[in-house]
Formats: structure tokens, C-alpha cells, sequence
């Protein structure tokens, strides 16, 4: 339809200017022919100025006939000026509305951060739940891995929002099927081999949100074999429970920074690298050897041995147990 009307106006344009040119000539030959004087101007003069302002009459009477015709050409001719400044105007207006939209952004932005600083219940690439099993081609234990972060999900909701977190119990968890898909085609091909699911926040997740969840997965290697001395610590005091203790925790403490620096993964469902600590356990083992010292009046001396029970992988929890040996 526009590209119709701007073709009309060509054609218009184009009329009257054909109308200017026949009239303006037959004007001029007939005006010659009379050898009409003006002004005291020679006919051939005269001719010329009366065909020049017969051509200014037309052109003057095609505009106002465009006008009656057509509302665009009104308007274009008679309000033309007052349009611009209107434009100029709303243009500056437009300028000003945008600069404050952007304050205004920029404020709530800061007042979203602010206000969520204490509401993020995930963040972005945070590992949220690792699963470590050995991968004998049972699709069920990618199942049961996420039942297990949803368990961990949920308990995290509990605690933030006490009894209001039975709003936000269902179906809290997104993870997209292709993932999953792409996750059990990874496992097809790692068969007979122990694995690892890493779950990760895709995004800072605010309390009340969905948690959209990446998965992961990686080869779960053995990092110590089972029955190794980890450490041992000599007694020497036997009758000193409580600096024995504190000294076998040092040892175990050393033992778990050994094995973060050896690739032990941190699990955040235990909130440790995963180590049993039986710290019941040592203390009835410090009891024994106090009460073996007082066997003897001859001073003896202890070795209290800390020991893998099981391998120890990369994920996964692992169990130290206590041997004690008398030097």
C-alpha cells in the first residue's frame, strides 16, 4: 500500500509537471503572436514574463489541488516546521527517559543484590551432591544419585525455611534429559570401572528458587590402597589422655590435607573429604594403654597407628581404624 501511494505521487509530480510545460508553452505562443507590451518591455519580453508567471499559477494550483487531495501533502507543506520541533522535543524527552531508566536498573540491580545477599542457597558451580559407586552398566545408579541430591536439596530447604518449605518440596530439582542422556552414554562406555556423579548448581540459586542442576562424570580412581599406615603417633605420656587425643588429631588432620593434595574431592553432603573418624574409638584406646602403663613400674612407650580399612578414592567416603603397638 505505501509503495502504491509513493508511485502515485510520482505519477502526480510528474503530470503537473508535464501540464506546467504545454500550458506555459501554448501561453507563450499565443502571447508572441499579439505582440502584446507590458511595463513598457518588447513582446518578446513580455511573453516570457506572462508565460513565467502562468507556469507559477499552475505549479501554485497543482500544490493546492495535492493538498485537497492528499492529507500527507498537507501536512508536509503547511505544518512541516511545527513537526520538527515536536520531533526534537519528544527526541530530547526519549533521551531523558532512557538516562533514567538506566539509574533506575542500576538501582534496583544493586537493591536485588543487597537485599539477596543472604538468600543464596546454591552458588553458580557450586558442587551440591557427589555419588561414588562402582559401574557395573545399571542405569539405577544414576537414579539413585539423584534421589540422593534431592534428599541433600531439600534438607538444605528445610533448614532455611523451617515450615514453609513444604511450598517449594516439589519437584524442586531441574536437570535436562539431555544431560541425563548424555550421562548414561558416558556410563555405557566406562562400564566395570568405579565413577564418580558430580552435581553442580547451574546458577547463584536464591532461597524459594528451582535448583537447575548440571551433572558430571568422572573416573573415580584409588588414591591409597586399603591397609595403609596413613601416620603414627608416639605416646610417650601414657597417663596424658587428653594431649594424646589432641595430638592424634593433629596427625589426622595432616592425613587429610595429604590426601586433598593427592585429588581427595571434598563432599559437600558430608561437609569433609568423607573421612570415619572413630573418635570414640580412640579414646577407649587411650584408656587401654594408660591402664598398661600401670602394669609395669618400668616406663613403657606406645605407637598408636592410624590405617586406611578401605581403599581410598578420589570420591566416596573412607574409614580409618586405630592399631596400637608397644615399642
Amino acid at each position: 500500500m505505501e509503495l502504491f501511494s509513493v508511485v502515485l505521487k510520482f505519477l502526480f509530480f510528474f503530470f503537473v509537471g508535464t501540464l506546467i510545460s504545454f500550458f506555459a508553452d501554448n501561453v507563450g505562443k499565443k502571447i508572441g503572436k499579439k505582440k502584446i507590451v507590458l511595463f513598457n518591455m518588447r513582446p518578446k519580453y513580455t511573453a516570457l514574463l506572462i508565460t513565467s508567471v502562468a507556469g507559477g499559477l499552475i505549479a501554485v494550483l497543482s500544490i493546492i489541488a495535492l493538498s485537497l487531495l492528499s492529507r500527507d501533502a498537507r501536512i508536509y507543506l503547511f505544518q512541516i516546521d511545527e513537526i520538527v520541533k515536536q520531533i526534537d522535543f519528544y527526541k530530547n524527552e526519549v533521551r531523558i527517559l532512557q538516562n533514567r531508566y538506566t539509574e533506575i536498573t542500576r538501582d534496583i540491580s544493586v537493591l536485588i543484590q543487597t537485599t539477596h545477599m543472604g538468600d543464596i542457597i546454591f552458588l553458580k558451580d557450586q558442587p551440591i551432591y557427589i555419588f561414588s559407586f562402582y559401574n557395573d552398566g545399571n542405569k539405577r545408579y544414576l537414579y539413585e544419585a539423584i534421589n540422593g541430591l534431592k534428599k541433600v536439596v531439600l534438607n538444605r530447604y528445610s533448614n532455611r525455611l523451617g515450615s514453609q518449605a513444604e511450598v517449594y518440596l516439589s519437584n524442586i530439582i531441574r536437570i535436562d534429559q539431555k544431560n541425563i542422556s548424555e550421562i548414561n552414554i558416558q556410563m555405557h562406555k566406562r562400564r566395570n570401572k568405579r565413577l564418580a556423579l558430580i552435581f553442580t548448581s547451574k546458577r547463584n540459586t536464591f532461597i524459594g528458587e528451582y535448583v537447575d542442576i548440571n551433572i558430571y562424570q568422572i573416573e573415580d580412581r584409588i588414591i591409597i590402597p586399603a591397609n595403609t599406615i596413613l601416620s603414627q603417633v608416639e605416646i610417650q605420656d601414657t597417663e596424658d589422655i587428653e594431649g594424646n587425643f589432641t595430638l592424634i588429631m593433629q596427625n589426622i588432620s595432616k592425613i587429610q590435607d595429604d590426601l586433598v593434595r593427592k585429588g581427595k574431592l571434598f563432599l559437600p553432603q558430608e561437609r569433609s573429604i568423607g573421612g570415619e573418624i572413630p573418635f570414640g574409638k580412640i579414646v577407649s584406646e587411650l584408656i587401654k594403654i594408660k591402664e598398661a602403663g600401670y602394669l609395669t613400674k618400668n616406663k613403657r612407650k606406645f605407637k598408636v597407628l592410624l590405617i586406611n580399612q578401605d581403599d581410598i578414592y578420589v570420591a566416596g567416603k573412607f574409614r580409618i581404624i586405630l592399631k596400637t603397638i608397644e615399642e
